[in-house]
């Protein structure tokens, strides 16, 4: 009876510490600052490119740049609303405010002269 052929290459018990992200501590030392990446020392993998894979670029983002992500989608909804929402608020039925009268209303006709004061 013959085994199954396996679909991925067999990695021999102990080439996995020679692959490049499990390098031991004496690896590093020995590598210079300038061929380390920001990735290998911080864990977080590369972005993917934004104008090759945006959507794949926008779910990193917001993975792993949560702040800067949803800063930028708050303000991005900001000027869309300055459109969507004055149509929404009159179909809703709310009728603008009245105008703030600038000057008192002058009555018109004949007014009654103030007496029992001693100014006259």
């Amino acid at each position: 009876m013959q085994l199954p052929r396996p679909t991925r290459p067999i990695i021999p018990i102990g080439a996995e510490r020679h692959h490049p992200r499990n390098r031991g501590i004496e690896a590093v030392a020995h590598t210079q600052l300038s061929q380390l990446s920001t990735a290998d020392m911080s864990g977080i993998p590369p972005s993917p490119r934004f104008y090759s894979q945006p959507l794949r670029y926008l779910k990193w983002a917001s993975h792993n740049k949560p702040a800067y992500f949803y800063s930028i989608v708050v303000g991005c909804i900001g000027p869309v609303m300055v459109f969507t929402v004055p149509p929404i608020r009159r179909y809703l039925g709310e009728e603008p405010i009245p105008k703030i009268p600038l000057t008192y209303p002058v009555p018109k006709g004949e007014r009654p002269r103030p007496s029992g004061f001693d100014d006259e």
